[in-house]
């Protein structure tokens, strides 16, 4: 590959001194040009979607009816006429890329999102972040990034992501995480008639809960413990590797699973 990329670059440069000119600008050779695509949109439907890959992406949830979508794009060769494909029906909203530009290779969003909507969110090598208003669902899936979520929805928030830390904070409704080797934290209110489920190889999970809730508790680790500082009742204390309890007379249903590290449910 070094000897081709030298060879071309040599003979642009006989060529240039003879007074010709080659031009490569079509050739990749390692480097990226960049560009920002801005605008909004309206939400038909009750359902956003928007994908992306290679990047980040960060939702705010406001109480605002529109869409505000910011694209940070990476690509080969300087794409003039960039747009994002739009995809709209009865049911949803669906955002993403022209897929026939090959040279693209990277897309980062930040975007601004009415409260109330169901939002799924896909992408890769990139971190998924959502805070504001409350949503109805959310579904993040990323690969090789971390899940960042602080958002008091109701409906269901569902996570897959891969080498990265997921994070929750007050959401309200059921959650069905799972990652691997990262760590999983969840810091939620009171649960009484959710289900929960947490799952992560090579990675500690942490619940936070508040004291006078309500659950079932199913764990299970390798090589590591299983504790708990919740000072309501149980009808047996959380401890071992292997755990199936009931607290405060059960409720809820959360469950854990890990490898190789800890599982603890605190106090809020």
């Amino acid at each position: 590959m070094k000897r081709i990329s030298v060879a071309l670059l040599l003979t642009a440069l006989m060529l240039f001194l003879s007074g010709c000119y080659l031009d490569i600008s079509g050739l990749w050779l390692g480097s990226s040009v960049t560009g920002v695509w801005e605008g909004q949109l309206e939400l038909e439907g009750e359902r956003l979607i928007v994908q992306g890959f290679n990047g980040d992406i960060t939702v705010e949830v406001w109480d605002r009816p529109d869409i505000d979508v910011r694209i940070n794009w990476a690509a080969r060769r300087h794409i003039p006429d960039f747009q994002p494909v739009v995809d709209i029906n009865s049911n949803y909203t669906r955002i993403i890329w022209d897929k026939s530009v090959e040279e693209i290779n990277g897309l980062s969003y930040t975007i601004s999102v009415p409260a109330g909507i169901e939002l799924e969110l896909i992408t890769s090598n990139g971190k998924i972040t959502v805070s504001g208003q409350p949503l109805g669902t959310l579904t993040a899936r990323s690969s090789n990034g971390s899940v960042l979520v602080t958002n008091s929805g109701e409906g269901e928030l569902a996570v897959r992501t891969s080498n990265g830390l997921v994070r929750i904070e007050d959401w309200l409704g059921d959650i069905d995480c799972t990652t691997s080797n990262g760590a999983i934290h969840a810091h939620l209110g009171l649960a009484t008639d959710q289900h929960h489920k947490f799952t992560t190889s090579n990675g500690s999970i942490n619940i936070v809960l508040d004291r006078n809730s309500a659950f079932y508790f199913n764990a299970s680790t390798s090589n590591s413990s299983i504790s708990s500082n919740l000072n309501g009742r149980w009808n047996i204390q959380p401890t071992g590797t292997n755990f199936s309890g009931v607290y405060n007379g059960g409720g809820a249903e959360i469950v854990a699973r890990t490898s190789n590290s800890s599982i603890s449910v605190r106090s809020r």
